[in-house]
């Protein structure tokens, strides 16, 4: 082999050398990203074999309710009570909403079945749930932050826990007027048994301070919701 092809071969050698370095380079500090990637990908399969969710911002629906205690009567029928413990599902993925501890983003979680930790809605004053109505999501149980509000945070969604309610959500039900009764698709008494079935809403949860619905979106960290 002559000096100047071997020298060309080397230089070569080098240059890819370099090349990697300089790609590697560019991934990021390793400190920069959690070491667990929580996709949080939900299976095809659905709670009645399909996904029949609206692809807007009217994807979430109550599928059963339950009284406040067990002393609280049924007395609003089918209609979405303030404080009582609700089914609350993601109709794009059929899914129901709950808290789930996690490493990374706000602890809520994806569930086939009901969890035990229900969801609530609060209303100003405990007054109704209509449409249009603003209302605070409980989520968190008996946490001493159980409220679920708009927040920055590092990983997932920008949603955070308060310690007191935050009137901050809207519930819309397209095609239905304001100040109409939120319907739920079952009423339970206090030992589970149903006492009214009928048709659900379809609704969006619009957050009053960024303007945004929160809706099912893939993400890379935390829980699978994005804003609309």
């Amino acid at each position: 082999m002559r000096k100047s092809s071997f020298r060309k071969t080397i230089a070569a050698i080098g240059s890819v050398a370099l090349l990697g370095i300089v790609l590697a380079s560019c991934g990021g500090d390793a400190e920069d990203v959690p070491p667990e990637i929580e996709t949080n990908e939900v299976p095809e399969a659905t709670l009645d074999g399909k996904a029949d969710g609206p692809p807007g911002p009217e994807q979430w629906a109550v599928m059963g309710q339950w009284p406040q205690t067990y002393a609280s009567t049924n007395s609003n029928g089918l209609d979405l009570g303030p404080g009582k413990a609700i089914e609350l599902v993601n109709l794009s993925i059929s899914r129901y909403i709950g808290y789930d501890s996690r490493d990374y983003g706000i602890n809520l979680g994806w569930y086939t079945s009901p969890p035990l930790t229900f969801i609530r809605f609060a209303t100003p004053g405990g007054g109704p749930i209509l449409n249009c109505g603003l209302v605070a999501i409980h989520a968190g149980g008996a946490r001493p932050s159980p409220y679920v509000v708009y927040g920055s945070r590092t990983y997932g969604i920008n949603l955070v826990w308060s310690p007191i309610p935050v009137y901050e959500w809207r519930i819309q039900v397209a095609g239905k007027s304001c100040g109409e009764p939120v319907r739920v698709g079952t009423q339970y008494d206090a030992y589970g048994n149903v006492v009214a079935t009928g048709a659900y809403d379809r609704f969006g949860l619009f957050n009053t301070r960024i303007a945004r619905y929160v809706v099912y979106g893939k993400r890379t960290y935390g829980i699978n919701l994005v804003w609309y």
